[in-house]
């Protein structure tokens, strides 16, 4: 049966308390489509290729990590203005949770990143709580952590392996969380698993003497996105469709 669209959009902003948290995107929904919703289609990214395939897939809503619109609303000119032509033709309503998807205690990307990588006494770090840092039981060697860890990886994680071999206290900052680094370093943490590198990040690593796991950008967005997805299907029975459109970042 349809939902509506405001009722699904209600309690997402609830649920995601989307107005709880500073940040750079503008959440909730940004593009407004059809008032009735059977059909939800998830993507990391707004873009071309993902509103094409939701508008193939027939959905109503597309739900992303990464919207359009970020600080503010954009004059409507080039690829913006073709791609809002794009979910207007389609009557797709667009919806974006950026932070909050992040640090949501259960289907944040942190949180689900850092159940996969079997952390124990997890506890938020840095400013907004937009890290995790928890404990490994028992420690193990960080070639063993990276080989179990992330076997489900769709690509081999870059290393930095600054620190010891040992591995017992891991941050987690999904995306791009290099920024958070030394945070990470003044929590206890041996090792920092973020999604993409930076360059000055090496030097920061090096000096402080820290491993850091870079196990892609996009990967590390996709866990929050499919947790909420199923959230959703059982709240509102609707059917919900992952568009994997990766990036190799």
């Amino acid at each position: 049966m349809p939902t509506s669209r405001d009722e699904m959009v209600r309690f997402l902003d609830e649920y995601l308390a989307i107005d709880r948290l500073q940040d750079i995107s503008i959440n909730g929904l940004q593009v407004e489509g059809r008032e009735e919703v059977d059909r939800v289609c998830l993507a990391v990214d707004a873009c071309k290729e993902a509103i094409q395939m939701a508008g193939e897939e027939k959905a109503q809503l597309l739900l992303v990590h990464h919207g359009l619109f970020w600080g503010t609303v954009p004059p409507l000119v080039g690829r913006i203005k073709r791609l809002v032509k794009d979910l207007i033709q389609f009557d797709l309503s667009l919806y974006a949770a950026h932070l909050p998807l992040d640090v949501h205690e259960t289907v944040g990307n942190n949180v689900v990143l850092s159940g996969l990588l079997e952390l124990e006494n997890t506890r938020c770090f840095g400013d907004q709580d937009v890290g995790i840092v928890g404990t490994l039981d028992p420690p193990r060697s960080l070639d063993l952590f990276v080989e179990q860890a992330f076997e489900e990886a769709p690509n081999s994680p870059k290393v930095h392996s600054f620190g010891g071999d040992q591995v017992r206290t891991v941050a987690v900052v999904t995306g791009s969380g290099t920024s958070l680094m030394t945070e990470a370093f003044k929590e206890g943490a041996d090792c920092l698993v973020t999604g993409e590198p930076r360059h000055q990040a090496y030097h920061e690593a090096k000096e402080l003497g820290i491993n850091v796991i870079y196990a892609g950008h996009y990967w590390t967005e996709t866990m929050g996105l499919k947790r909420l997805g199923a959230v959703i299907e059982e709240r509102f029975d609707v059917k919900i469709h992952f568009l994997h459109i990766p990036t190799g970042l």
